[in-house]
């Protein structure tokens, strides 16, 4: 090995008149051709990068909008069950109502107006705004539980004290 000795060799160019080595030029077309491929395969990569972000923010927004849909699911079987609920609460209260001798016609009637408003406005609204529904549904309900339990316990109270004076009027007789 010692024997073979690197020669340098220098070529001149005719148009230019410089003056290199034929490495030099074939190092100089290879790195051009090499620069030439990795650009393209970087332009190749940014692409799949850019389709991959793209498949991913899709996923992302399906991914959400699947969310969104479970959670109107959830809320609008959770009204279900509150309506549901609300309606098992108002039957025992007319049948509560119904066992008392002397309850007034009207106020029956009156009752089943207001709750047939109320679940007609509960229906339209929950449509509409499921969360809020839900809300103004339970508020709506507890008030009106709150004053048919008043009025049901005044009907009560002034039906014990009627029929607490009449039971007087007949001991006094």
């Amino acid at each position: 090995m010692s024997t073979l000795q690197a020669t340098t060799l220098l070529v001149k160019c005719p148009h230019c008149g410089n003056k290199f080595t034929p490495e030099d030029a074939i190092g100089h077309d290879i790195r051009l051709q090499l620069e030439k491929e990795f650009e393209g395969k970087l332009e190749a990569n940014a692409k799949t990068v850019a389709e991959m972000i793209r498949k991913q923010e899709n996923e992302k927004y399906r991914s959400q909008v699947q969310l969104l849909e479970n959670d109107r699911k959830l809320k609008l079987a959770r009204l279900k069950e509150l309506e549901s609920i609300a309606l098992a609460a108002q039957q025992k209260e007319m049948e509560i109502r119904s066992r008392e001798e002397n309850l007034d016609l009207e106020m029956k009637r009156k009752l089943l107006e207001r709750e047939k408003l109320i679940r007609e406005q509960a229906e339209k609204t929950a449509l509409e705004k499921a969360e809020m529904s839900i809300r103004e549904r339970e508020q709506l309900i507890q008030r009106e539980r709150e004053m048919l339990s008043l009025q049901l316990k005044k009907k009560v109270q002034e039906e014990a004290d009627r029929v607490r004076e009449e039971e007087r009027m007949r001991n006094a007789e």
